[in-house]
């Protein structure tokens, strides 16, 4: 709504400024596919992972998770983390940015790009849990999903997260961490509680809401039509 009440402040009349969120009930129709061999053994090999979706830029805090990171493995030192989502120009940078850590600091990351969307979706729902860093994202439509599939999600607060979504704040690596070490502790509750209730069919309400907006400037036209008689 902040969003819509901005546009409105350039004289747009507000009955043509609608608010449809981007997340809908179909973006979590998915067909599982097989994953990597080098995913499919680092989630053999560690336990918990953790599902991380970042990019390389500020907003996204990887400092701040890298820290969280580091303290959550002196607890559980199997833990692992997958960092995914780089497009292509923020990937070198991201491997120069992992290449300096100690060898197995190194080892308990993953790092990949972009994944298609059933390979998202199956990856996502094979970890441990979903921990979103940036503070900008509004609600978030990988949260959604996460939680209509049944996958924890850590993000930082920003005052638009679901309420099953367990939150920290967004610049304090001991936070984070310290939520992490409690979704672990009590992993079936949260994942008990771990739901998106009402999903919507955003596609079609933005479908119907184009459509009607020709049929509503003809009646306006006709109507204007009527008046010049």
């Amino acid at each position: 709504m902040q969003v819509k009440r901005a546009i409105e402040r350039y004289g747009l009349d507000p009955d043509r400024v609608v608010a449809i969120p981007g997340f809908s009930r179909q973006h979590v129709d998915f067909q599982p596919v097989p994953l990597a061999s080098d995913v499919e053994a680092f989630l053999h090999k560690r336990h918990p992972v953790f599902f991380c979706y970042v990019s390389f830029r500020p907003e996204y805090r990887l400092p701040v998770l890298r820290d969280a990171m580091l303290r959550f493995r002196r607890r559980y030192p199997n833990a692992g983390f997958i960092w995914l989502g780089f497009p292509s120009k923020e990937l070198p940078a991201a491997r120069d940015f992992v290449g300096c850590w100690p060898g197995r600091e190194r080892e308990s990351l993953l790092l990949l790009g972009n994944l298609a969307h059933d390979e998202f979706l199956t990856l996502l729902t094979r970890c441990f849990a979903y921990v979103r860093t940036p503070a900008c994202d509004g609600v978030s439509s990988s949260i959604l999903e996460s939680l209509a599939l049944g996958v924890p999600v850590v993000a930082s607060e920003n005052g638009s997260r679901p309420t099953s979504v367990i939150t920290y704040r967004g610049k304090d690596a001991e936070d984070l961490c310290a939520k992490l070490i409690g979704l672990a502790a009590s992993y079936a509750q949260a994942k008990d509680q771990t739901r998106l209730e009402d999903a919507e069919d955003n596609i079609s309400r933005t479908a119907d809401w184009l459509l009607e907006e020709p049929s509503r400037k003809a009646k306006e036209l006709i109507r204007g039509f009527a008046d010049a008689d």
